[in-house]
This record gives structure tokens, C-alpha cells and sequence, in this order.
């Protein structure tokens, strides 16, 4: 197995690539699969930067053990080339990471519905918040300038996601 990484002939973003050993049939000719493994494009749309810096409620979407979606309205801050949001590790969006890193991030312009972002990436890390100093920050962003620590404190994290890739209109 060969694995690389290349540039995007259009974007320039990095592309990872894993090249299968080849394989051959009796009769036939040598084949190799080739899949891709991993997007790293980070690079925000500047028309769209500015809804990251907003709190504005986004959706955030993981997958559940079954396969099938989750999709819920988060809190969120944008930390360099990352989003980190509050959570605790007793509900069912954390199991779901667990399973299955992948998540999907979708912003909307409040004053104008047809803009959005969308984010794809990946759970980077889990740090844990026992204090749960990151929920009282958060919700001060979000306009709660009395904010205090939730009571399921002790079981509080917070999700880094990477940006993996970013669209929107």
C-alpha cells in the first residue's frame, strides 16, 4: 500500500491519497484502487469568514452507531483553524463521535437565510472542562452576561472540531 499526499490541482489544498496494492486475476491485468483518505483544506470562503466570528446558533451534524444522522443547534467559537463547542460525555452526540469522528457544521446568516457556510471535519481532540469555564464563555458570547457553570459541570468537555473542508453561497 502506497500512501501520499498531493496537492489540489484547483484549490491547493492537501489531499491524502492511499493507493491499494495492486491485484491481479488470473486472465486479466494488474488493477489498483485508489481512495481518497483525507481532505485538508482549511481556507474559510472570505465572503463567509465573518459568520464564524458571529454568535450565531449553527447545526451541527454526527452520525449515530446506526448510521443514521443527528443533527442539533450548538454553541460554538472558532479557535484559530478550529471550532470547539461545550458538551458532556453522557449524551448521545458524544457516543456518536466516539463511533464515528465525523461531523458536519453548518452556519446560517440570520439576516439573510440563502448565506450559509458549511464545515466538514473531524473530533481533533476532547478536553475535558470540569469547571465547565467553557459553557460560562460560551454563553456569555451568546449574550448571557450572567452565565454560570451548568450543574452537569463534572461531566463537561470540549469538542475540538478540524476543518477539513468549507463551502457555502
Amino acid at each position: 500500500m502506497f500512501e501520499g499526499q498531493r496537492a489540489h490541482p484547483k484549490s491547493g489544498a492537501t489531499l491524502r491519497v492511499r493507493l491499494e496494492r495492486a491485484t491481479r486475476r488470473p486472465g486479466e491485468g494488474a488493477t489498483a484502487t485508489a481512495s481518497v483518505v483525507h481532505w485538508r483544506m482549511t481556507k474559510i470562503p472570505a465572503h463567509l469568514d465573518y459568520l464564524l466570528d458571529q454568535p450565531i446558533y449553527a447545526v451541527l451534524g454526527t452520525i449515530r452507531p446506526d448510521d443514521t444522522v443527528q443533527v442539533n443547534p450548538m454553541w460554538f467559537e472558532r479557535v484559530g483553524d478550529e471550532i470547539h463547542f461545550t458538551h458532556t460525555t453522557k449524551r448521545g452526540k458524544f457516543r456518536n463521535l466516539q463511533h464515528n469522528p465525523s461531523m458536519s457544521l453548518a452556519i446560517i446568516d440570520p439576516a439573510d437565510p440563502l448565506v450559509y457556510i458549511e464545515l466538514r471535519g473531524a473530533l481533533r481532540a476532547v478536553i475535558e472542562d470540569p469547571s465547565g469555564a467553557f459553557y460560562v464563555r460560551l454563553g456569555k458570547r451568546y449574550g448571557n452576561a450572567g452565565q454560570q457553570a451548568p450543574a452537569d459541570s463534572a461531566d463537561r468537555v470540549i469538542l475540538v472540531m478540524s476543518i477539513d473542508k468549507a463551502l457555502g453561497h
